[in-house]
């Protein structure tokens, strides 16, 4: 059978950046709509200066040689100039793709040979990884532009660089190129960015984004948090703390959300736990989009006790899954029982969005929520075969905010999105008879063992209830020709001392919690950290890799 949201609504026929421009900081055009977290007070963005400069490096871009329809790749850390690129290099009919900034040169190289853009644009201290990438891509060293984060835009570049701000064209011309854009430029399903799925399973590849996926995907979210009927005075106090990196889908979804609500946003450089709760403590942020990495750190971390997190109204949590016990001692941390945990399901190839609560609505820690307006989704067997409410399959799903494929993948287009607009998810789960969506894990990382099915997040889960464990993973291993789990873990307390004994224990401690086929057969393995992108998924392809050049785990199969 298939599913449908409870909220469904026609998705307003405009661009992105028609959409975004249509704010209510159009009416306070001076005033700051964005900060830097380290430097608030010299480093902000006004209304006025986002518009303005969005539309002069637009407008320079074509000057320059950008044709509709070409690429420029943003190498960056967030910085308040970061929403001027992506919309600057939009508003020019470009299209924008951004790279992870710790990326290595060969790393860098990949998405330079797959999207093969026009322009790179970086920060002087990724100069010369940019600059070894694009000499691996067959990229000119004068298609490589940088931009210094403490300064705007428009202000003089520094003698002898090759600066972004060279590229700026006049406010007159900036303004001449808006009203007159042509009308494929206007088109909603026009592709404007490239966002690159995030490499768990294999390559990243460059995932095709509209002006319509966009603006369905920040509707959606913005229906929800309107549900609340206190959404006036609310959203008047509503302060964004950013952190996820702005090149990431999750990113731009909260960066345009909170610009399009007109909410104060402060931007963070890069994640750094103590300073993410510093700056909750500073600015008095009302709403964090975590995920569970960072909700497992706050539980566990006993330095959150020494902030005041009181200001926190609102936490969303996406990108893997959270058990129920962790969602509850989360939520301990604000003792008068106001806060909870809201997670959701999404995907790069949904442009963020999937599943969702109304912001009125207490969640089921055990879920991740409702359909997104304007989502539908069907739930199949190994074959195809339609299932119905509480049949565990995968997820297939459908509407405004889906990609249109894979860029200059055809092959990989077909095979995930079906002629009628159906998405492989490749997530397993159900739906229950309330309408409430379960994901138990993907369907790539799912172990068999002896016939059964081994949900690793489950496992997960079990590791992470022990008080001694801060991070674990769990990867299926074939040892002896039988199939096996294992285990990985970043430790504290007593089991920093990995010892036989405390294998053992970790061994037992899961034995007694699950039945035999998910016991850790496979071993247990300690390690200083776990391998995370930077949406905080875990790299499980890495930890195989690790664990077939590993020798003998610190325990196999409950034997010595």
């Amino acid at each position: 059978m298939n599913f449908s949201s409870d909220w469904n609504f026609p998705v307003p026929n405009v661009t992105f950046p028609d959409y975004v421009f249509d704010s209510p900081s159009a009416t306070s055009p001076h005033v700051p709509i964005l900060w830097d977290a380290e430097d608030p007070e010299g480093l902000q963005l006004t209304y006025h200066d986002y518009v303005t400069q969005s539309k002069r490096l637009a407008a320079g871009l074509r000057k320059a040689g950008l044709v509709p329809g070409e690429r420029v790749l943003v190498f960056s850390r967030n910085t308040t100039s970061f929403p001027v690129l992506l919309m600057g290099i939009i508003l020019a009919g470009g299209i924008f793709t951004g790279a992870n900034p710790d990326y290595t040169a060969s790393e860098l190289a990949h998405q330079l040979r797959d999207a093969k853009p026009k322009f790179l644009f970086c920060e002087p201290e990724n100069r010369k990884v940019a600059l070894d990438a694009a000499g691996l891509s067959d990229m000119r060293p004068n298609q490589v532009f940088d931009y210094n984060y403490r300064q705007s835009l428009s202000q003089p570049p520094e003698h002898g660089t090759q600066q972004v701000a060279l590229l700026l064209a006049t406010e007159e011309e900036g303004e001449e190129l808006y009203k007159n854009r042509d009308a494929s430029e206007m088109n909603p399903d026009r592709t404007i960015a490239l966002n690159y799925s995030s490499g768990t399973t294999g390559l990243p590849k460059g995932v095709e984004i509209s002006h319509r996926n966009q603006v369905a995907n920040t509707e959606a979210l913005i229906h929800l948090v309107k549900l609340d009927p206190e959404y006036g005075p609310k959203n008047k106090r509503t302060t964004v703390l950013l952190f996820w990196p702005m090149f990431h889908a999750m990113a731009q979804t909260l960066l345009i959300m909170s610009m399009k609500r007109g909410n104060a946003i402060y931007v963070m450089r890069k994640f750094n736990f103590r300073e993410m709760l510093q700056n909750i403590q500073k600015f008095r942020v009302t709403d964090l989009v975590l995920v569970p990495p960072i909700v497992i750190n706050m539980v566990k971390d006993p330095q959150v006790q020494g902030f005041d997190l009181s200001s926190v109204e609102r936490v969303s949590c996406g990108a893997a899954p959270l058990s129920r016990q962790m969602c509850e001692e989360f939520e301990k941390l604000w003792p008068k029982g106001n806060v909870y945990v809201k997670q959701g399901w999404g995907m790069t190839e949904s442009t963020s969005l999937l599943t969702s609560w109304g912001n009125n609505e207490r969640p089921d820690p055990a879920s991740v929520g409702r359909l997104a307006p304007n989502v539908e989704v069907k739930v199949v067997d190994e074959n195809g075969g339609p299932l119905e409410e509480n049949q565990s399959g995968q997820f297939l799903v459908r509407g405004p905010n889906i990609t249109k494929g894979y860029w200059n993948r055809p092959h990989d287009t077909q095979e995930t999105i079906s002629p009628d607009g159906w998405l492989k998810t490749g997530d397993i789960g159900y739906i229950d008879a309330d309408g409430k969506v379960f994901i138990m894990d993907r369907l790539k990382e799912m172990i068999k063992v002896k016939g059964n099915q081994v949900a690793p997040a489950e496992l997960e889960a079990v590791l992470l209830s022990h008080d001694s464990i801060a991070d674990a993973a769990v990867i299926g291993v074939q040892r002896y020709d039988r199939p096996f789990s294992t285990t990985a873990m970043n430790t504290r307390g007593h089991l920093s001392f990995y010892t036989l004994g405390t294998s053992l224990e970790i061994y037992d401690f899961v034995k007694v919690k699950v039945i035999r086929y998910k016991w850790l057969d496979g071993g247990i393995q300690f390690v200083d950290s776990i391998p995370k992108n930077p949406s905080g998924k875990i790299l499980r392809k890495v930890l195989r890799e690790s664990a077939a050049r590993a020798q003998k785990p610190a325990f196999i199969g409950g034997k010595l």
